[in-house]
């Protein structure tokens, strides 16, 4: 009975390494078992891989190239994973290259995140820049605010824009950052947008007024006594001033508020990926396997 399931093994191992010619043209972006990894915490990306190859294992013969099953897993963590923070997957090579260098994974992310951040700031300036030219023409009278919660580092969570981007790709060599922000580039101008509400609303400010005041000063006088003796004395002399004072006021006012919007993560998948609902799972399978892997390696 050991001597059949170790012949069954040994099969397995034999078919996945028949396929290393092919394998390139059978992987594509790991559609097939993208979602193996997820809710495998306990066990991180490897862990969940050993737990699936069973199961999965019509699957894998057809699309894993290996010698041993410690072999499998580096092979099978790469497709769980969406290829670009590996760089992408060259073809230059008969084996698909196996990226399993935490440093090297996270300068992909940070280089992807950091030209996508730059498009997004330069493109809310010129949103911003957009708002105040209104404002500009506005009667002096009128009052304005703007509502912003654009926040750069907050704003799109770069792991989901990884995965969106390589589910939306059919084969994993169209893969690389140069691609995607090309492509990122080309829909910048809809990715921000602002809306304007124009009512009348009474409001209290602080405002400066012309206040009239009586003071008293005293100043020196020739003073005559009844025995034709003069001294100097100081007497007191009203008089009015105007002061400028610093008051709250309520007053109404055409008040104008200026909202900036954010496309955010749906326009992504939505608009510029374009993903139907088996990228859409499959993007979601990617995002949590990436934030799975990410949280392993930085325990």
């Amino acid at each position: 009975m050991a001597e059949n399931r170790q012949s069954d093994a040994s099969d397995v191992i034999a078919k996945g390494a028949n396929a290393a010619k092919t394998i390139h043209g059978a992987v594509k972006t790991g559609k097939a078992i993208a979602g193996i990894a997820k809710g495998a915490a306990a066990g991180g990306p490897y862990g969940a891989a050993a737990m699936a190859i069973w199961e999965n294992r019509k699957t894998v013969v057809k699309i894993i190239i290996a010698s041993s099953f410690i072999m499998i897993l580096p092979i099978l963590f790469i497709l769980m994973l969406p290829s670009l923070i590996f760089g992408g997957l060259e073809d230059n090579s008969p084996v698909i290259p196996v990226m399993n260098d935490n440093a090297a994974i996270y300068a992909n992310i940070e280089n992807v995140s950091t030209r996508v951040h730059e498009i997004l700031e330069a493109e809310h300036i010129v949103i911003l820049d957009a708002v105040k030219r209104e404002i500009n023409a506005l009667p002096a009278d009128d009052e304005y605010e703007i509502i912003d919660n654009y926040d750069v580092n907050a704003a799109l969570d770069t792991n989901v824009l990884i995965s969106q981007y390589c589910a939306s790709k059919d084969n994993y060599l169209d893969i690389n950052a140069n691609d995607l922000i090309s492509i990122i580039n080309g829909h910048s101008d809809n990715l921000f947008s602002w809306t304007e509400v124009v009512e009348t609303v009474e409001i209290t400010r602080m405002a400066e007024v012309e206040v009239e005041t009586v003071i008293t000063e005293y100043v020196d006088s020739v003073v005559t006594d009844s025995s034709g003796n003069t001294r100097i004395e100081q007497v007191p002399v009203q008089r009015t001033i105007t002061v400028i004072e610093t008051r709250e006021e309520t007053v109404t006012v055409v008040m104008h508020t200026y909202t900036v919007i954010f496309a955010g993560a749906d326009y992504f998948a939505n608009d510029v990926f374009g993903l139907n609902g088996e990228q859409i799972a499959l993007a979601k399978d990617y995002a949590e396997n990436l934030t799975l892997f990410l949280n392993d390696r930085s325990n």
